[in-house]
């Protein structure tokens, strides 16, 4: 019987203190801070951009509606995260070079693409000698259009034909996404 006893108090012992290891558990912890930033990029796609608008050439005297094709070829992507109850926009100007009098470039964005608030197209802008820029999209909040971007349609319009002459005019436009005031 001593024997048994022994052995019980063996088992028993064994039980109680297993199960205690098996019990006993510990924890750590330690505070991660997820920071989102102001975020305002833009990109023009393809990655190389330059076109060309060519007025085409009236089929008969009647020049009361001188145009060149309309390129749609390049797409405006962007991403913006803004602070609680700030909104962006995105503004195009002519930074280099100028429009002769007499002739009209219009540009229209088309609806972006994408998720979130990214916008809504101004109707376009129409570039002369005097107007060299404005907003294009405005009402940008958290949102990015992906590649999917918003489609730039320019067109080259003769308004005026007086002092037109026959030339290249050169122009770099810039696109801004900036806070809206």
């Amino acid at each position: 019987m001593k024997k048994w006893m022994t052995s019980m108090a063996t088992l028993v012992s064994f039980l109680v203190f297993a199960g205690m290891a098996i019990a006993m558990s510990d924890t750590a912890s330690h505070t991660v801070t997820a920071v989102v930033p102001d975020i305002a990029v833009i990109d023009i796609l393809p990655a190389s951009p330059n076109l060309t608008l060519t007025l085409n050439i009236p089929t008969s005297g009647d020049a009361t509606n001188i145009s060149s094709n309309t390129d749609a070829s390049d797409k405006l992507a962007y991403i913006s995260i803004v602070p609680s109850g700030k909104a962006r926009k995105i503004t195009a100007s002519i930074t280099i070079g100028a429009l002769q009098a007499g002739l009209r470039m219009n540009l229209v964005a088309g609806t972006p693409g994408g998720v979130g608030a990214r916008g809504t197209p101004t109707g376009g802008i129409n570039f002369t000698s005097v107007t060299t820029g404005g907003d294009l999209i405005t009402g940008v909040g958290s949102g990015w259009t992906g590649n999917a971007g918003s489609v730039l349609s320019y067109t080259l319009w003769l308004d005026d034909p007086t002092g037109v002459i026959q030339t290249s005019n050169v122009l770099t436009i810039e696109y801004t996404l900036t806070e809206a005031q």
